[in-house]
């Protein structure tokens, strides 16, 4: 109980490093676990796989520094601009969060994690994968965010979108090893 109190008072009084340290962890998640499901499937082709220790450490620099600061500033800009729950709002919220910064994480993602992985051209993954990644975040986080925004509180809206946040992450992780 002591922890949870704790936690509650880092995210009031700390909200951006509480959010950081969050997305961080379930970036990070994302990345081990898709590892480990990938090094499960090569064992059972009799295959042996390594964990990407350099991928998970690229994950977590991208997952607790840039893209939870951006998501931060973007959603209390979005919240303190469209207030309330009333249909016509959440609609606004939805469609202005996938129009505008669902295409602006995934390519701070792509070209975030080339730049790390020292590419040298660091648009090339991106432009193979912008698309087909896109499009799924369409099916997915259009249902997900009119939940958080119709449905749930303020307070409550880090672990939703935190959870939500997970399963998309092992999304993005998945299409970053698929070759286009």
């Amino acid at each position: 109980m002591a922890l949870v109190g704790y936690v509650k008072h880092l995210f009031k009084t700390r909200p951006l490093l509480s959010n950081c340290l969050t997305y961080g962890t379930l970036f990070v998640g994302a990345e081990f676990s898709q590892q480990a499901v990938n090094k499960h499937f090569a064992k059972a082709r009799n295959e042996v796989l390594e964990y990407d220790f350099a991928g998970i450490g690229r994950c977590a620099v991208l997952g607790s520094s840039i893209l939870p600061s951006l998501l931060f500033m973007w959603y209390k800009w979005l919240d303190r601009t469209f207030v309330g729950a009333a249909a016509k709002t959440v609609v606004l919220k939805v469609l202005l969060d996938q129009c505008l910064m669902t295409p602006t994480s995934i390519s701070v993602f792509y070209i975030g994690m080339s730049t790390l992985e020292f590419k040298s051209d660091i648009l090339a993954e991106w432009k193979q994968k912008i698309g087909p990644t896109y499009l799924t975040s369409w099916f997915f986080w259009i249902p997900a965010q009119a939940i958080n925004f119709a449905l749930l509180p303020p307070p409550a809206r880090v672990v939703y979108v935190a959870s939500a946040s997970f399963i998309w992450i092992n999304i993005l992780c998945w299409f970053k090893r698929q070759s286009m």
